[in-house]
C-alpha cells in the first residue's frame, strides 16, 4: 500500500468531479473469480448483515480478481410486492484509494452477471438477472460512505442480486450499514373508497327494504 497517501489524494479529487451526478456500475462475470473450464468452485463467505429489511450475504473475490468483495442481497421476508430500491455502504477511508479506477473496462463496482455460455450454476454465487440497475447515488466516496441505487429489484428476485466492490489491494470489506425498500401493494384513492361505500350502503339499504 506504498504511496498511498497520494493516492487517497487522487482519489478524492476524481470523485469530487464526479459527485454532481449518478455513476453507472459496471459488469462482472464468473470467469472474472475463477476458471469456468472446469466443473466449478466457490468463493469463501464473509458473513452477512441484516439491515432494515434486507439482507446482504458477504463473499471474497478470488482467481483474477481476489480483491473484490461481493454480496448478495435478498428480503428478510420475502414478499413479491416488495422492491429493494437502495443500498448503503461504508467503507473504510484508507481504503478508498484502492478502489479499482474506472477504465472503459473496468469499474470499482457494479453487478455480477452470467456468462455466456452460463457458468454462475458452477458457483456458490447468484448472478444477477440482466434488467437489473445499480449506480451511485452522486458518489460520495470521499466522506467513506456511499448510497447504490437499484432500479427493476422487485421481490420476486430477492437472493438473486449480486453486486461487486472492486479493490486493487488487500482491503477490508465494505461494511453494509442501510437499506430502503418499496412497496407496490395499491392503496385506494379516496374517491375510489367513496364509490366502495356508497356501494356498500346501496347494497345494505336495498337488503333492509327486502326484508321489511
Amino acid at each position: 500500500m506504498r504511496n498511498k497517501s497520494a493516492r487517497l489524494l487522487t482519489s478524492l479529487s476524481f470523485f469530487g468531479l464526479l459527485a454532481a451526478s449518478a455513476w453507472a456500475g459496471g459488469i462482472k462475470h464468473p470467469s472474472d473469480y475463477g476458471d469456468t473450464s472446469g466443473p466449478g468452485f466457490s468463493l469463501s463467505s464473509c458473513g452477512s448483515t441484516t439491515k432494515g429489511g434486507v439482507i446482504a450475504q458477504c463473499f471474497q473475490g478470488d482467481g483474477p480478481s481476489p480483491n473484490d468483495f461481493l454480496f448478495t442481497f435478498s428480503l428478510a421476508t420475502p414478499a413479491s410486492t416488495t422492491s429493494i430500491t437502495s443500498v448503503t455502504f461504508t467503507f473504510d477511508a484508507t481504503d478508498i484509494a484502492d478502489l479499482t479506477p474506472t477504465t472503459p473496462s473496468s469499474s470499482p463496482f457494479g453487478l455480477f452477471e452470467d456468462d455466456s455460455p452460463p457458468d454462475c450454476n458452477k458457483m456458490n454465487v447468484k448472478c444477477t438477472p440482466p434488467q437489473v440497475t445499480f449506480t451511485a447515488n452522486a458518489l460520495p466516496l470521499a466522506t467513506g460512505g456511499n448510497t447504490f441505487l437499484f432500479g427493476n429489484f422487485t421481490g420476486d428476485l430477492s437472493g438473486t442480486v449480486t453486486a461487486f466492490f472492486s479493490f486493487t489491494d488487500t482491503v477490508s470489506a465494505p461494511q453494509f450499514s442501510g437499506d430502503t425498500t418499496s412497496s407496490s401493494v395499491n392503496t385506494p384513492e379516496p374517491s375510489q373508497l367513496g364509490l366502495l361505500i356508497a356501494g356498500l350502503g346501496s347494497l345494505i339499504a336495498a337488503r333492509r327494504k327486502r326484508n321489511s
